[in-house]
Parts: structure tokens; C-alpha cells; sequence
């Protein structure tokens, strides 16, 4: 069993779906979560769903490398 404290996940295509319900799950076992949505409203929606101080959200479109740049440098600053 791994204690989730400290501990912190990057999961993209959270707007929907597996992303989603993956992030969802590890907030509540205690993980926290890095969610790359690919829109502003995902993001949103997913923070108001959520409503948890362990998720950090980034727009981030995976294909543009300054927003994967963006990305890594919110997971190196919650890390």
C-alpha cells in the first residue's frame, strides 16, 4: 500500500473521461493531482467538481510545447 502524502500525479485530457475520473479518484485517495485540461471551461469545471487544494490545473494543449512547457514548470513548482 503507498502512502499518497506528498506525493503528486501529471495526468493530461482531463476535460473528460478516463482524465477525469483519473483525477477525481487519486484526489480522493489523497494524491495530488497536476491536470492538464485542454481548455479554459475544463479546467473550470474540473476545479468546481473537484473542489480540493490538492489539484493544480494548467490549459495545456500537449501538441503546443510552450504549453507543455507551461505544464512542467507548474508540476516542478508543486513537486
Amino acid at each position: 500500500q503507498v502512502n499518497p502524502q506528498g506525493k503528486w500525479v501529471l495526468i493530461t485530457g482531463c476535460d473528460s473521461g478516463f482524465g477525469r475520473f483519473g483525477t477525481l479518484e487519486l484526489l480522493s485517495r489523497g494524491y495530488g493531482v497536476v491536470a492538464a485540461c485542454l481548455t479554459e471551461q475544463g479546467c473550470k469545471d474540473l476545479e468546481r467538481a473537484a473542489c480540493n487544494p490538492l489539484l493544480a490545473t494548467v490549459q495545456c494543449d500537449v501538441t503546443d510545447e510552450n504549453d507543455v512547457a507551461r505544464l512542467a514548470e507548474k508540476a516542478n513548482q508543486v513537486s
